[in-house]
């Protein structure tokens, strides 16, 4: 299905992946595909398998069955770079010296490093702070670091595993200004992870949703709002329609979840 599609980035076919050889299927024959320069937003109910297909994707888990094809530079290890929820920064480095961590085993010339890393420092607006320890550093200016580190290594593919939640609005919006400004110009292609819905629309071309219940792909909605964007679209009417659709569609497979539940427990 996906051979030799020149456009993608990325394909995810006929993927199956539970925890355990008894347990049941977290996901189950999910099929996708991510084109270059797209960004994917993945949303669900809790327990979905949202965080688990990122894995999977960034090869720290390896799928029951189906197979998960890199486009362009199928063997690279660099072809995917992932920003963690939790900021995972070595506290003992600088806030320059963790984001050059990516380019150690990537680049050997310690001026080219030291440009890439000015780069993203001037990029993320964290220049002033370069000098600084983790322990030193806001929850708002660590996450600008993990997702400078995450750029600087030029990944094919950017993963972000719920990159805003811990951050009050103020970070969180100003870091989403500068980080859709960069994926932008860049055109990076970029699959995010996210429980926030508006999140959801203002990074995803497309969205795909996941259903909990069946480990399957319930709905993928297009999201045809113009870019570049920045927060303030989401008082649009087309983003307000767009995140009710979500609400009432993750509302109802929870609904149908939770019935289920009550069925097989009466029988």
């Amino acid at each position: 299905m996906f051979d030799n599609y020149s456009c993608l980035s990325l394909g995810v076919k006929n993927v199956s992946y539970s925890y355990t050889k008894n347990s049941p299927m977290v996901l189950n024959n999910l099929t996708f595909y991510l084109k270059k320069g797209e960004t994917v937003a993945i949303v669900g109910s809790n327990g979905c398998g949202k965080t688990t297909l990122l894995n999977l994707i960034a090869g720290f888990l390896k799928p029951d069955s189906g197979h998960i094809k890199y486009y362009d530079n199928e063997t690279n290890p660099f072809f995917t770079s992932m920003a963690f929820q939790n900021p995972s920064l070595l506290e003992w480095k600088t806030v320059s010296e963790n984001i050059a961590v990516s380019l150690l085993n990537k680049i050997s010339d310690p001026e080219t490093r030291n440009k890439i890393v000015d780069k993203y420092l001037t990029l993320l607006q964290i220049h002033q702070h370069k000098h600084k320890l983790p322990c030193q550093l806001s929850g708002g200016l660590k996450q600008r670091t993990v997702i400078a580190r995450a750029l600087a290594a030029n990944p094919e593919l950017l993963l972000l595993d719920e990159s805003f939640s811990a951050l009050n609005l103020h970070y969180k919006e100003n870091l989403q200004k500068d980080l859709l400004k960069i994926i932008h110009e860049e055109k990076k292609s970029v699959l995010i992870v996210t429980h926030s819905l508006g999140d959801s629309i203002l990074f995803a071309d497309r969205i795909m949703l996941l259903d909990s219940k069946t480990g399957r792909i319930h709905e993928i909605i297009e999201v045809d709002l113009p870019k570049p964007r920045t927060p303030k679209i989401k008082n649009s009417r087309k983003f307000i329609k767009i995140k009710s659709h979500l609400r009432e569609t993750i509302e109802s497979l929870e609904q149908s979840s939770r019935n289920k539940i009550i069925i097989s427990k009466q029988t």
